[in-house]
């Protein structure tokens, strides 16, 4: 087995590391499989964030619609997230609380309501999906709510494999996060656990790859900082 180390600095992107361009000085013939040997990775990505919905609120009160959104941004506290929501949504008179975990959503009229599905209603907040209410003033989350809801990050390749995902997503090797934001987040190869993907193609010359980092809904990231990986080729 061929050890190969990369960092990002050395690879080509425009601004994103997490979508970047690595091109090998000599290119690999005949490979099997590739293992993900180690990861170091930075964790810079805010949890609310622009780039996957969870800062999207839109919800339909009778047939008026009020969107509003928040600005990208780390929250540890449920209470500042659901008062910055409510400053979004002052002029609507919606309020949003919390009472033992589960949030709520406050209405000034008792209407039919349908909360439209984002990141943030759904896996942030704890509201159902494609939940229509009627002849209510008031909904009530069905799950508690979670701030750290990005369990896992995808490092997907581009190169002929025959691995597969849920949903058609694109994942290679799929990296458990147990780092918080500001820490780096460490992944070794080990017995009990190994990564890799089988190559589809046996006439497939690696000569470069482009590599994605997506979060666990397939959105990318454009929070990010250089990072460093080593794969092992097996022939």
């Amino acid at each position: 087995m061929d050890i190969l180390h990369f960092d990002t600095i050395d690879s080509t992107y425009n601004k994103n590391c997490y979508n970047t361009l690595f091109r090998l000085f000599n290119p690999l013939r005949n490979i099997k499989n590739i293992y993900l040997k180690s990861l170091e990775m930075p964790i810079t990505f805010d949890n609310i964030r622009s780039d996957n919905t969870s800062n999207v609120i839109s919800l339909k009160v009778n047939n008026n619609v009020i969107n509003a959104s928040l600005s990208t941004k780390n929250y540890t506290n449920i209470n500042t997230l659901l008062s910055d929501i409510n400053a979004a949504l002052v002029a609507s008179n919606i309020t949003f609380t919390i009472v033992d975990g589960i949030v709520s959503i406050n209405f000034p009229i008792i209407a039919t309501i349908k909360i439209e599905n984002s990141v943030l209603m759904n896996y942030v907040l704890g509201f159902p999906k494609d939940a229509t209410f009627t002849s209510t003033n008031k909904i009530t989350a069905t799950n508690n709510y979670n701030l750290n809801y990005d369990n896992y990050l995808s490092l997907y390749l581009d190169i002929p494999s025959s691995n597969n995902a849920s949903s058609n997503k694109k994942i290679s090797f799929k990296i458990p996060l147990n780092a918080l934001e500001n820490m780096v987040f460490y992944l070794g190869d080990n017995s009990t656990f190994s990564q890799s993907i089988k190559m589809s193609d046996p006439n497939f010359v690696l000569a470069q790859f482009q590599i994605t980092v997506y979060d666990r809904f397939g959105y990318t990231i454009s929070q990010c900082l250089d990072y460093t990986f080593t794969l092992g080729i097996e022939y």
